[in-house]
This record gives structure tokens, sequence and C-alpha cells, in this order.
């Protein structure tokens, strides 16, 4: 993506070219989501002995998901030379951990501390 954007010359090759990465990234990750989606309760058992329920592994392939489109933005600003917009977004999705991190030292429970992660990412995209 970065490569192909510094390459380009017109604005509408731009978005063109950022609107075929963002669906294949994420037609790439929904597909793994819904692997992961139809086997959560075998990857539930077999990585976790059953200690963590299946829809955690689907929030989890959720999140995935989400994540590619700030990924893939970065990855467009790299290749336009804004670096100042993804050093933004790389502190916007820091405190992303930052917010999971406060989540565990409040004691949240696994289950919470995805919850966060997953809200404050669909806020970034948002």
């Amino acid at each position: 993506m970065t490569v192909l954007i510094t390459q380009v010359r017109e604005a509408r090759e731009e978005r063109g070219l950022l609107q075929s990465a963002l669906r294949l990234g994420l037609g790439t990750s929904l597909v793994v989501a819904l692997v992961v989606v139809l086997a959560a309760p075998a990857l539930a058992r077999w990585l976790t002995q059953g200690e963590i329920e299946p829809a955690l592994f689907i929030l989890a392939a959720w999140t995935g998901c989400i994540a590619v489109i700030p990924s893939t933005l970065s990855a467009y600003w790299l290749g336009k030379h804004r670096q100042q917009r993804m050093l933004g977004l790389a502190m916007l999705v820091g405190m992303v951990w930052l917010l999971v991190a406060v989540g565990a030292w409040l004691g949240l429970s696994l289950r919470g501390l995805v919850m966060v992660q997953c809200g404050a990412i669909l806020i970034i995209v948002a």
C-alpha cells in the first residue's frame, strides 16, 4: 500500500487504491474471523482447556477486523509522507493499550478488557 501510494499521481487513483486496500484487508480479516467464529468452541477447548469462553474468541476476531482500518490508513499516510498524521493515529492506538492496562489495574475481567479494546478501536475508527 505504502509503495503504491507513493507512485500514484492522481487523487482519484489514490482513493481507488485506498478503497481496494481496505476491501482486501477487511475481506481477508473477515474470512479469518468467520473461521474463528465457526471454530470458537473447539479453539476455546483446545487452546485454553475451556478456561476462556468461545465468545471471547469471537469478540477478539471482530476486534481484529476493525483494527484493519487504522492499519491501512497508517500505511496510506506513510505513502503520502504524512508522518504527523501517522504519529497522531499511533498515539490514539497506543491509548487503546493504556485503557486496557488501566482496566486490568482496576480488576476488569478478561471479557471486560477485550470489550475495552474493541470499544476503543471502534471509537478510533469512527
